[in-house]
């Protein structure tokens, strides 16, 4: 392949440097134009859905051609990448290992890494995000000239290849930085007595804070403040009660303070619920829950749709990688148990799909409806 190489001076390479400094100090949310569940930017591992292995820099060698190969996780420069779309409308994926400003890169079949140039087709990528309600929603296709990367299915080898078909072809995207994780929990008088979804949070700020993220338990907060930070959380968990309307779920959890008042919904969409203290999800800008690694849903009946509205749905298509509801009623206490076996699965390194198995087989809450990348991990 004939290679088009640029020679920077000292000071245009300084230049570059801290306009992407800049870039990186200034960013705080995913463009509208990205893919959605990408935040351009942002740095990634990127996994093969097939044999969960990580795209990495062989040997982590800054050199013009070294290959890229699929390896087992180690968490090294040498496995993050920087994922930028530029004003073509391409992305670039750029090796963090490398000083030298070096890029994913085509060579005919094969990848490796090399310095990049902007007009260099073999380095502009198009990503294609999984949106079926399928085994697979929520994963990437990396494609090239119509081609896709693809694990070979030859120990660690990639390659690009014009089949985009099986999971060989589908990679996750799992943010390096893993920022916030909070779970939404109530205590209020109820009746003769008091509603408490407290008892998961103990066991969820202690894995989430275990795992690297800065966990909290936010204690009667209302529907705004919630929804806030669901666009800048890593991890979100709602523990609390899903709306109905003479016994129909509405796609709709709610929020009280400690006095047992209303303090708000969190809906699907606006003609559902309207109120100065409400959001909805579908009135949010584009790709704004880009950085939601996971949203939980857990209280009765909140994967539930509603005139065609859904909560679920709704998060996943404004860039959540992954977010799961009820599909019934169910008891405090199961879904509190529900939980804390959810993120005791998390704390080993499984991924999203054997946590909520593995939450269902010891503490059933019944049918479950979710969409999004179930092969990423929380660690």
């Amino acid at each position: 392949m004939i290679r088009s190489l640029k020679r920077f001076s000292v000071i245009a390479t300084l230049c570059l440097a801290f306009v992407l400094i800049m870039i990186c100090v200034m960013h705080v949310k995913a463009s509208t134009s990205d893919v959605k569940g990408i935040d351009s930017g942002k740095e990634y591992y990127i996994k093969n859905t097939y044999n969960g292995k990580y795209l990495e820099v062989y040997n982590g060698t800054d050199v013009n051609g070294t290959a890229v190969v699929a390896n087992t996780f180690t968490g090294s420069n040498a496995q993050k990448w920087r994922v930028e779309k530029k004003s073509d409308g391409y992305y670039r994926i750029y090796a963090v290992v490398s000083s030298s400003n070096r890029v994913l890169d085509r060579n005919v079949s094969n990848v490796d890494i090399w310095t990049y140039d902007s007009g260099m087709a073999c380095q502009k990528f198009t990503l294609v995000r999984d949106t079926s309600t399928s085994y697979y929603a929520g994963t990437y296709q990396i494609k090239n000239s119509g081609d896709y990367l693809c694990w070979n299915s030859t120990g660690s080898n990639v390659w690009f290849s014009s089949s985009g078909s099986g999971a060989g072809a589908l990679w996750s995207f799992e943010p390096v930085v893993k920022g916030s994780a909070e779970i939404y929990t109530f205590y209020y008088p109820d009746g003769s007595g008091y509603y408490n979804s407290r008892g998961a949070a103990g066991t969820f700020t202690s894995v989430c804070g275990n795992l690297g993220y800065l966990a909290n338990e936010r204690l009667n907060q209302t529907a705004i403040y919630a929804a806030n930070h669901l666009k800048e959380d890593s991890i979100w968990v709602f523990r609390g009660h899903g709306v109905t309307n003479n016994g129909t779920p509405v796609a709709t959890i709610k929020f009280k303070n400690a006095s047992g008042n209303d303090n708000g919904h969190i809906t699907a969409n606006s003609s559902i619920y309207n109120g100065s203290q409400d959001v909805a999800i579908d009135s949010m800008n584009a790709n704004v829950l880009a950085n939601a690694r996971c949203v939980l849903y857990i209280g009765c009946s909140t994967g539930v749709s509603y005139n065609g509205y859904n909560l679920v749905d709704s998060t996943f298509n404004k860039g959540a990688h992954f977010a799961l509801g009820t599909c019934q009623d169910i008891l405090t206490v199961d879904g509190t148990n529900w939980t804390i076996k959810f993120f005791e699965k998390a704390n080993t390194g499984a991924n999203i799909r054997q946590c909520y198995e593995y939450a269902s087989y010891y503490q059933s809450i019944g049918a479950l409806y979710s969409r999004g990348d179930t092969f990423a991990t929380l660690k």
